[in-house]
């Protein structure tokens, strides 16, 4: 089952950003029109309040998450150090009389049984990936509606697929050697698992990213509709108003000047001769 099984994160930051710019032209041309002076306060804030409160929020998430995959990984590189060593007390088993194998055996059983701990304990406010009781997680990421889910695998050596040795399933070497392919499986699934958890890492840190060139953008916007800028913004828009209402309208027939008169080169231009009657 993937751990990663949707990752959203860092395909928002152009919606944000494009969004932010038509907030602020919407708000311009509000305010040029004239119909929301009276609330100038209001407008000015109301389309920037959402990412202001919210952004924060998910950042916190993120780093939540962040920390819960850093504990687990950290618990995962103590299963794998418990089952190297289990690893070379079986390889010891294998040319040990049975009264030696005994004390390997309680060994072995040990190193394994400390694996349930290092998964339970690698809870962070509650939430744990790998432990006997974990839960997937699922983590938004932007104001936009991405999203990160992760996978629980419990990770102990039991649910790796390890079995505990006794003298009668370790009474011959081809016994013990399962027991050894065992444990190298159970290894290569740690690692996988670790990948993965990297691999949300990576996406959740993309996803910081977007959040603060949202929270940039809201900001920058903000700050250019406040003060002396709204003033300018404002007289740009309704001089582009006034210049548009203009062009829309022809010059009537009766206002318009004399044509110009184009010479060419060459060519005497005379007025036309009078013609005089006689009575």
């Amino acid at each position: 089952m993937p751990i990663v099984d949707q990752i959203a994160a860092a395909n928002g930051v152009n919606n944000i950003l494009n969004r932010q710019q038509a907030k602020q032209a919407g708000l311009v041309k509000e305010l040029a029109s004239g119909e929301t002076l009276s609330t100038i306060s209001k407008v000015l804030s109301a389309p920037f309040e959402t990412e202001t409160l919210t952004i924060p929020v998910v950042q916190k998430n993120i780093e939540l998450a962040n920390s819960v995959l850093s504990t687990s990984n950290q618990a995962l590189s103590s299963v794998a150090a418990s089952l190297m060593q289990a690893e070379a007390v079986a390889s010891e088993a294998l040319s040990a009389p049975n009264s030696v194998k005994s004390a390997l055996i309680l060994q072995f059983n040990g190193l394994l049984d400390q694996t349930k701990s290092f998964v339970n304990d690698a809870s962070v406010n509650g939430l744990n990936l790998i432990g006997s009781h974990s839960k997937p997680l699922t983590v938004k990421t932007t104001t936009e509606g991405g999203k990160l889910t992760i996978s629980n695998q419990q990770a102990d050596a039991k649910a790796l697929g390890v079995e505990e040795a006794s003298l009668t399933s370790w009474g011959s070497d081809a016994q013990i050697n399962a027991a050894i392919n065992q444990i190298r499986n159970a290894l290569n699934q740690v690692t996988s698992i670790q990948s993965k958890f990297a691999a949300a890492q990576a996406a959740l840190s993309a996803a910081a990213g977007v959040n603060e060139a949202a929270a940039l953008a809201a900001s920058s916007a903000a700050a250019a509709l406040v003060g002396a800028d709204v003033g300018a913004l404002v007289l740009e828009a309704k001089n582009t108003a006034a210049l548009a209402e203009f062009s829309a309208f022809p010059i009537p027939a009766s206002e318009k000047g004399p044509p110009h008169e184009h010479g060419l080169r060459g060519l005497e231009i005379r007025p036309p001769h009078s013609h005089s009657h006689k009575e």
